[in-house]
């Protein structure tokens, strides 16, 4: 098996808000039908990029440069649960736990093409 790169790059849609990623459901929280469609397709994009089942080790580095849909206030920190667990899922990295050091950086909105670049680099 080749050796995991140094710094990945992933382009990745927009993620649902915390407010429509999760779901009350028989008295228990659960992860909403839109939150599974988006970790489907992040599996799918990471498959592409040849990156699923990667399982990163150690602690790593994340720089999110968010383009939201429209311009909108929205939290940024909001931005970060459903991508890290759509990441998790797809297997890029073993646990979002190992995100030591993030930044999320808000970009002018692109209505056409709502988007996080994703940058993921391992912290020596």
């Amino acid at each position: 098996m080749p050796a995991a790169p140094k710094t990945i790059a992933l382009i990745l849609p927009y993620p649902p808000s915390v407010n429509h990623y999760w779901r009350a459901w028989r008295g228990r929280v659960c992860v909403s039908a839109a939150g599974k469609r988006y970790a489907d397709t992040v599996t799918i994009a990471a498959a592409i990029a040849g990156l699923r089942g990667l399982r990163l080790g150690g602690a790593l580095a994340v720089r999110c440069e968010v383009f939201p849909p429209d311009r909108r206030r929205r939290d940024l920190d909001n931005v970060g649960k459903a991508l890290y667990d759509a990441l998790t899922r797809a297997g890029v990295w073993c646990d979002d736990s190992q995100v030591a050091d993030a930044h999320f950086i808000r970009r002018e909105a692109d209505k056409a093409r709502p988007r996080v670049e994703v940058t993921i680099s391992f912290l020596i």
